[in-house]
């Protein structure tokens, strides 16, 4: 499946064989976004910096480091669901 010959390691002939069996599951095709999409996107990300900022300036410790971690992964899951198809607000 993987061809070492290739400019990308036949990687991208790779995720076109998983996505035509799995869909999408990494999202590799871009889409559009609608407008209510991007700005709830927007709000995450300006929400999710200012409270980084905050725990970022606490003294450096394993708890202080799993808050960093869980305010990129809370962005990441927020950026996922205004992004996903089909979704409902309501789920």
């Amino acid at each position: 499946m993987i061809d070492p010959t290739s400019d990308d390691g036949g990687l991208a002939e790779a995720a076109g064989i998983v996505a035509a069996k799995h869909g999408d599951p990494m999202r590799i095709a871009a889409r559009p976004l609608s407008p209510e999409a991007v700005d709830a996107i927007g709000a995450a990300k300006c929400l999710g910096t200012l409270l980084y900022g905050v725990v970022a300036e606490m003294p450096r410790s394993r708890e202080q480091a799993l808050a960093l971690t869980k305010i990129e992964e809370a962005v990441m899951w927020a950026t996922k669901a205004a992004t996903a198809i089909g979704g409902s607000p309501d789920a």
